[in-house]
């Protein structure tokens, strides 16, 4: 593979890792507001906002594995704070999706699922969920640099400058 194909590779995962991960925010902002949504739409933007976690770990599981094996190693300190941010990540957002179904009363019931969950399913819901505003924020922060340099890059290209022929006389 030569380096325009690498390149094009890596700026086509960009993108989509960028879009994703728009997509994935804004889902969290409108199912994080169930009280605005509805009860319904809440359910199943979790789900969703759920599978694009997952997608979004998929994208990065390459990260994941050489910072794993390299952690009690040398490695810069930012990295290693982002590791331990990710993994955090991780935790709470798994504690969301497991505590959000086990007390579904809408999307799961569709599907013929009833509700498992009693009120420490609920309690451990809303807890993790507001822990995530704050742990999202923070991996907002350590990523800025990134998410203002792809945007600049995809969606607010500077134009290209093309020299006009000079028109002898």
């Amino acid at each position: 593979m030569n380096q325009t194909n690498i390149q094009t590779k890596t700026s086509d995962r960009t993108k989509i890792n960028w879009i994703l991960d728009i997509v994935i925010f804004l889902a969290f902002l409108v199912a994080g507001e169930p009280q605005f949504t509805g009860l319904a739409i809440h359910e199943w933007l979790g789900l969703a906002f759920g599978a694009g976690i997952l997608t979004h770990i998929i994208l990065h599981v390459d990260w994941v594995i050489a910072i794993t094996k390299r952690i009690f190693s040398a490695l810069p300190n930012a990295t290693r704070i982002n590791y331990v941010l990710n993994l955090a990540l991780f935790i709470d957002i798994v504690a969301i999706i497991v505590s959000g179904i086990a007390i579904s009363r809408v999307a799961l019931p569709v599907v013929g699922i009833s509700a498992f969950g009693g009120p420490s399913m609920s309690g451990l819901h809303h807890i993790s969920a507001d822990l995530f505003t704050p742990l999202v924020g923070l991996h907002i922060a350590m990523h800025i640099s990134w998410i203002v340099a792809t945007f600049k890059r995809y969606i607010m290209p500077s134009p290209t400058v093309v020299a006009r022929p000079r028109i002898s006389q």
